[in-house]
C-alpha cells in the first residue's frame, strides 16, 4: 500500500474485509470440521447443513480477504467487490444466525460498518488527487518563474510630489 497516498477510510475499510475475511474463513473451517461447535444441531439450520456452510463461510472469506488486499492497493474493482461481498455476508450470517445468533449479529454490524467505510468519505480518486497536487505545484512554479523573468515595463513618468507646484 502506498502510504503516502493512503487515507484512513481505505486503511479502516481495508483493515475490516481483511478481518472479517479472516473471521468467516475461521467460522467456514469449524463449520466443515466440527458441526457440534454451534449451538444447534446439523438440522437446526434455516437451510442447508453445516458443510455446505463451512464451505461457503470459507470460500467467501477467502474472496473478502482478497477484497482486503485489493482496496490496499486503492483499485476501484475492490471498492465495488468489497461492497457487494459485504452486503451478501451480512444475508449469510442472517442465515446462518441459529446456529451462532449472538456472532451472527455481531459479524453483520461489522459488514454494514465496513460498507460505510467502503461507500463514505473518499477522494474521488488518489491518483486524480495526486494530479491536482501535481497540477498546482507546476501552476505556482510557473507563475513565480514568469515573474521572476519579466522584463520590466516602461518605467511610468515619475510623479509629482505632494510639495510641488504644477508650472503654467
Amino acid at each position: 500500500m502506498n502510504m503516502r497516498s493512503a487515507h484512513g477510510w481505505q486503511v479502516f475499510s481495508a483493515t475490516m474485509l481483511l478481518t472479517l475475511g479472516v473471521i468467516n474463513l475461521v467460522q467456514g473451517i469449524v463449520g466443515m470440521g466440527r458441526p457440534d461447535f454451534y449451538a444447534v444441531a446439523d438440522g437446526g439450520l434455516l437451510v442447508f447443513n453445516f458443510a455446505f456452510w463451512g464451505t461457503v463461510l470459507t470460500v467467501w472469506g477467502l474472496l473478502m480477504i482478497a477484497g482486503g488486499i485489493g482496496i490496499m492497493t486503492g483499485a476501484m474493482w475492490a471498492r465495488v467487490a468489497g461492497v457487494l461481498v459485504l452486503a451478501v455476508n451480512a444475508v449469510v450470517q442472517f442465515l446462518f444466525m441459529p446456529a451462532f445468533p449472538l456472532w451472527s449479529l455481531a459479524i453483520m454490524a461489522a459488514d454494514v460498518l465496513a460498507i460505510y467505510g467502503l461507500t463514505a468519505g473518499w477522494p474521488a480518486t488518489a491518483a486524480a488527487a495526486a494530479g491536482r497536487e501535481a497540477e498546482e505545484a507546476a501552476t505556482a512554479y510557473g507563475a513565480g518563474r514568469e515573474a521572476a523573468h519579466a522584463k520590466p515595463e516602461a518605467q511610468a513618468p515619475r510623479q509629482q510630489g505632494r510639495h510641488e507646484q504644477p508650472m503654467g
